[in-house]
């Protein structure tokens, strides 16, 4: 997994875009693991992104698949909202994220389609109950985002 996104110099912008990333981090990590109960995904995460990451890891331990591949996150804009509030809008080059099948080892290479190019929103939370972390609490995926093509 690669994040290529600078710092901003803000400690609040640099502290989203950082959690952020460890909640992604935290997802592949739960989806290799074949772990429902990793404790990563759900400590970088809560409400409808809880939701979301749980339900990602729960499809590739059913299918047997884990990940592997180059995984590349780019062209990240962080917005805080107001104090406990931002959102972080990012883009994600899977054209060379393939599935292993867990049992053989086998990796399944697909070719790169305009569907390789992500876009995610994520908003985050941070209050007495994230213990000083900014929380993915909301995510929208758009597969085969145009603004994504690079």
């Amino acid at each position: 997994m690669a994040f290529e996104w600078p710092r901003t110099g803000d400690a609040t912008k640099d502290a989203v875009l950082s959690d952020g990333e460890q909640y992604m981090r935290a997802l592949k990590r739960a989806s290799a693991e074949e772990s429902l109960r990793d404790p990563a995904y759900q400590f970088y995460s809560r409400d409808d992104a809880l939701t979301y990451a749980h339900d990602q890891i729960e499809a590739n331990i059913d299918g047997g698949y884990a990940p592997t591949g180059d995984d590349r996150y780019y062209a990240a804009k962080v917005s805080v909202a107001r104090a406990g509030s931002a959102t972080l809008s990012f883009c994600r080059d899977e054209s060379k994220v393939f599935s292993k099948k867990v049992k053989t080892g086998k990796v399944l290479r697909t070719a790169p389609t305009k569907d390789s190019f992500v876009s995610y929103h994520l908003l985050l939370v941070k209050d007495a109950a994230s213990h000083g972390v900014w929380q993915s609490s909301q995510i929208t995926v758009i597969v085969g985002a145009a603004q994504c093509r690079v």
